[in-house]
């Protein structure tokens, strides 16, 4: 949505100021400007995702940057070319409006648009990346500084951990451990984005994933991301054993409640969660290895969701005493029945 935006105004913007408020090359630039969000969407998602996954931070951003020039270039001439076979001879375009192709391509204009499509990729790309790095919506919310103060907000927390990790590690070594992490987390994460998550940490092979109390109550949100994970893993089940030898398993705990959410830090900023709730959907986590559970959930939690609505179904596993805790927490396990009916009919 962000590329098509930027595109869109891009391209209303560039033919506006070359050649002034022409209805006719508004319209143009506009079209342009989806065309070339749409393409270099396209390609960033089916071409350079995987391929710039791994690679150095300068790098990626070099090799977006003239992947996207090209793409406006090629939309730009087609564009050119398109625009003077349809206006050139039909009196609705002057001179002024319309060069020719060689005053175009050598009159200064297509060098002025070379710049501006390279300063305008560039940023975006940078901004982009950097953006990707701090996590979702981080950079958007320091800028407008959303959590300049501390505020109290509803939120689900899901703690989602792999099983045997320290085992796995001695196993494949330190270094095979680590692309393990790698793959596991990008594997996992478009279903989290699907499920509207926002991933909070990455701590050592733990994911800490949260979502706002508006996003997630309409609909089993939180719950939906932990079996989208479990069919994503189910189907890449052959990779894994192929490249490592074994297909990891893992466990998640939920919780729900009220945190402080705010900015800290100097030289090194962060928006962190704080208060119970985020230790407590940890403790949840950590109680699924002495229950030999895979997903744990707390009766908060699960009395502020529809899931009497949805197709799971809550299994209460009883009520524990968790570290640090004065009180007993009752948990839940939760299945899904539609997908437990679909496999015994296969």
């Amino acid at each position: 949505m962000i590329t098509l935006l930027v595109g869109i105004i891009g391209g209303i913007a560039f033919p506006i100021y070359l050649y002034g408020t022409n209805i006719q090359t508004i319209a143009a630039g506009m079209i342009v400007g989806i065309l070339i969000s749409f393409s270099i969407t396209t390609v960033e998602k089916r071409i350079l995702h995987e391929p710039l996954r791994r690679i150095r931070f300068t790098s990626a951003l070099l090799l977006r940057t003239a992947v996207q020039l090209v793409v406006i270039l090629f939309y730009v001439l087609v564009g050119f070319a398109v625009y003077k076979e349809i206006f050139g001879n039909s009196g609705m375009s002057n001179e002024r409006h319309l060069p020719t192709f060689r005053e175009f391509m050598f009159g200064g204009e297509l060098l002025t648009i070379v710049l501006y499509g390279l300063t305008l990729s560039f940023f975006f790309n940078m901004i982009r990346q950097m953006s990707r790095m701090l996590g979702q919506n981080v950079l958007l919310n320091m800028i407008i500084g959303k959590y300049s103060k501390p505020i109290e907000e509803e939120r689900i927390f899901m703690f989602l951990d792999l099983n045997a990790s320290t085992t796995i590690a001695e196993r494949i070594g330190n270094i095979r451990y680590h692309e393990l992490l790698d793959d596991y987390v990008y594997d996992i994460t478009k279903p989290i984005l699907e499920s509207g998550g926002e991933i909070y940490q990455y701590v050592g092979d733990e994911v800490v994933v949260t979502w706002s109390h508006t996003r997630s109550m309409k609909a089993m949100n939180c719950i939906d991301c932990f079996f989208r994970i479990s069919e994503v893993m189910e189907q890449l089940a052959p990779k894994y054993q192929q490249k490592y030898g074994f297909i990891p398993g893992f466990k998640a705990g939920f919780h729900y409640g009220t945190v402080v959410t705010g900015q800290i830090g100097d030289i090194k900023k962060e928006i962190v969660f704080q208060g119970d709730v985020v230790n407590t959907a940890s403790r949840i986590k950590e109680t699924c290895n002495s229950l030999g559970a895979k997903i744990l959930l707390s009766r908060e939690l699960l009395d502020v969701l529809p899931i009497a609505n949805s197709s799971y179904k809550a299994l209460r596993v009883g009520s524990f005493l968790l570290k640090g805790k004065e009180h007993e927490v009752e948990l839940f396990s939760v299945v899904n029945t539609e997908a437990a009916e679909a496999k015994k009919k296969s």
